[in-house]
């Protein structure tokens, strides 16, 4: 019953942020596909926001968003038939605090409106944005179409096709081509060429698009940037892994010069479909097919390519009063003693501070003027880095003049060596911490990742984890 009652109308799942303007382009897109569908779309309006700790909600636009997300609720609920005339109005003027004008141009009486959004508008929203929240939405506008994500074109010729052809009515597509673009015949079953596009005689030309992921481990890349619009707008093409220790992995880095890993080599197919202009000019070849090298300048670097292996060397990136780096400190450096291990430590641009930005100076004196009392200094911080104790430690650990050496170089070179540590960290494309470089090649974001592939330290324990950035 529940697959017939499918063909005859379509559902969309439309998520969104109410004072987002690509959510309200789509949302009149929706406006005018539900007048020339009428009664065959059934249409769920989602928003995108988070509930705090206490139960307050945020949202990316901020207090005003969360107020229309909730008077757009109560109209959607207690008003169905006035929600596209009020979203008409307000969509002309929505990042506008004059909203009244909007509901009554809708034909609902403010009054009354304003009163069912302050006893029922936060329990509305905070119950409708567990759906966004389940499905790990956060871009707006996206839209489920009976159930599947649609990745396609948001404009209306696009969407009426898209979602015509779920509906087993075959008036609504007489006389209509088959694709206006080439995004008309893209899907999550297939990728195409639209032929003779906006004509009686277009068709969709299959077409082959594989992509080539060079990496350390499979699967590590499924969250990334590149891989992610890569999926997005091209979501059923043939993707295979590629080991970067093998035989392929080897020419293929070779030949494309890349720097790091990963590497994402798109087939030169792909230049067919009009519009992916993200294909850039880079572009190798190999066993007689082409392939373009995607940019992935925005994800995060898992090895360096071009640096020389040194055997059981760490360097680990931090900010002196970041939790989580005082947790990787504690956590590696009695293992790299057990193991024989080179552990270095580096200071990035402080988060915390100025006081952060003293105590990262402070620590790169010691460990210039006081090699060997470096991480006893550290680990003794590190119990209440927080607290102005530093002279006191100093002392401890130091000796009596340990103080006043760490004072004068902090004050003379400090500057200069943590604008040298920083630089160093930027060249690596580093700005979280901890970030840990294994043996000059291997690049770990947090201490889950390294437990997990560097036998060493398998056995660390791990209490908080995470990153400050």
């Amino acid at each position: 019953m529940a697959a017939k009652e499918s063909r005859r109308t379509v559902s969309v799942d439309f998520f969104v942020m109410s004072q987002c303007p690509y959510g309200v382009q789509a949302e009149n897109v929706f406006y005018m596909l539900g007048k020339r569908l009428k009664d065959k779309m059934r249409f769920n309006i989602y928003f995108i926001a988070n509930e705090g700790i206490k139960g307050d909600i945020f949202s990316m636009h901020g207090p005003a968003e969360v107020e229309e997300d909730m008077r757009q609720l109560v109209i959607f609920k207690y008003f169905p038939d006035k929600f596209w005339l009020y979203l008409a109005s307000r969509n002309t003027d929505y990042a506008s605090p004059e909203w009244k004008a909007h509901v009554y141009m809708a034909g609902i009486d403010v009054r009354q409106l304003q009163s069912l959004v302050d006893a029922k508008g936060k329990d509305l929203l905070r119950e409708n944005i567990r759906k966004a929240n389940s499905l790990g939405v956060n871009v707006s506008p996206t839209v489920y179409i009976n159930g599947e994500k649609y990745e396609g074109s948001y404009g209306f010729p696009s969407l009426f096709l898209r979602l015509a052809k779920n509906l087993d009515d075959k008036k609504i597509l007489a006389g209509f081509p088959r694709c206006f673009s080439d995004a008309d015949c893209i899907d999550a079953d297939s990728i195409g060429i639209c032929r003779n596009p906006v004509t009686t005689d277009a068709r969709c030309e299959p077409l082959e698009v594989s992509l080539k992921i060079v990496d350390v481990k499979d699967k590590a890349y499924i969250h990334d940037q590149t891989y992610t619009a890569i999926k997005h707008y091209l979501p059923s093409l043939k993707e295979s892994f590629i080991d970067y220790c093998s035989d392929e992995g080897k020419i293929l880095i070779d030949k494309s010069r890349a720097q790091t890993l990963p590497i994402y080599l798109i087939s030169s197919s792909a230049e067919k479909i009009k519009g992916l202009n993200w294909l850039g000019q880079n572009r190798i070849e190999q066993n007689g097919q082409g392939y373009f090298l995607i940019d992935n300048s925005r994800d995060r670097i898992r090895f360096y390519l071009k640096r020389q292996k040194k055997p059981k060397a760490m360097d680990l990136f931090v900010m002196s009063k970041c939790p989580f780096g005082i947790e990787a400190e504690e956590a590696i450096y009695p293992v790299a003693k057990k193991a024989g291990i080179d552990l270095n430590i580096h200071y990035l641009s402080s988060v915390h501070g100025q006081s952060e930005t003293e105590e990262n100076m402070a620590q790169l004196c010691v460990k210039k003027y006081f090699p060997q009392k470096y991480f006893g200094y550290i680990l003794a911080r590190n119990k209440d880095i927080n607290s102005p104790t530093r002279k006191k430690v100093a002392i401890e650990i130091l000796g009596k003049n340990g103080e006043a050496i760490i004072r004068k170089c902090q004050d003379k070179e400090g500057k200069a060596m943590l604008e040298k540590n920083i630089v160093f960290g930027a060249e690596l494309r580093i700005n979280a911490s901890p970030t840990i470089l294994w043996e000059n090649q291997r690049r770990f974001e947090n201490l889950k990742e390294l437990k997990a592939e560097v036998e060493q330290f398998k056995d660390i324990k791990i209490k908080i984890g995470g990153s400050c950035k």
